[in-house]
């Protein structure tokens, strides 16, 4: 299936109970618009059940089976840095996602890493709202949510925004892990967004510069692009005493 641009697109079925059309819908009106969510093109209802149509991406398991050695470690970097920035922007405009993981991460033809899947997602006032219930992905959801498989235990009480930065977190620890030096300001950052403590888990928000002012979301006065990425990464892994006194040229320079 193509539209009129001969884009290459998929159907695919809402889950019920899902908020995934409205959370899209709602994502689509914002502007600035992030190039890191999917794009919703349309949606499909019959009698029994609703369909989104989407532009078809590519996996990035299957990017990365096109790249080796230095090539691949750049685009590792970069789609982790992507990811950050996808995700602070979902968490600004008050959505969480809740099933972060790499089978969920697409990239455009463009190189943009995509976030899809938003079958769990929620919308929240701020990062300290909490909900109720297990969701998401066996194996990528923050200890605090825990293991629907465990047995008889209390429901989890939670906080879906730093929930979400744990599983960023455990994300680009499997897209970092062996990337070596390259990687290294985005893995002392991961194991940032990992502590045990929800509360510990630094904001996406302020390590990619979105709170510094612009167009107003539910938790900050805005978002503006952080420029030079790594530039502006790197001065806060200085600041937050994670590059070992180097100046922020120096530190930005260890990314690569």
């Amino acid at each position: 299936m193509t539209d009129a641009s001969r884009t290459e697109l998929i159907a695919k079925q809402v889950r019920k109970h899902s908020n995934e059309v409205a959370i899209l819908k709602y994502l689509r009106m914002i502007r600035p618009q992030s190039p890191h969510v999917i794009s919703l093109i349309s949606t499909v209802s019959t009698s029994h059940e609703e369909w989104i149509i989407l532009p078809k991406q590519i996996p990035i398991i299957e990017l990365f089976q096109q790249a080796a050695g230095a090539r691949l470690h750049c685009k590792l970097v970069k789609c982790g840095f992507q990811l950050i920035k996808g995700l602070g922007y979902f968490h600004m405009h008050g959505v969480a996602h809740l099933n972060i993981k790499p089978s969920n991460l697409v990239c455009t033809n463009h190189g943009d890493l995509q976030i899809i899947d938003f079958d769990s997602a929620v919308q929240v006032e701020s990062w300290d709202d909490q909900i109720e219930g297990v969701c998401g992905t066996r194996g990528w959801r923050a200890p605090e949510i825990g293991d629907d498989e465990e047995g008889v235990r209390l429901t989890p009480v939670f906080s879906p925004i730093r929930a979400d930065r744990w599983s960023c977190g455990w994300v680009l620890l499997e897209l970092l892990g062996g990337v070596g030096t390259e990687g290294e300001v985005l893995v002392a950052f991961e194991k940032w967004l990992m502590d045990a403590d929800p509360c510990c888990r630094p904001s996406l928000l302020e390590w990619d510069g979105l709170e510094e002012g612009g167009n107003e979301g539910p938790f900050v006065q805005g978002y503006i692009g952080a420029g030079n990425d790594l530039m502006h990464f790197a001065t806060h892994m200085m600041k937050f005493g994670q590059m070992g006194g180097l100046g922020p040229h120096q530190a930005a320079a260890k990314v690569y």
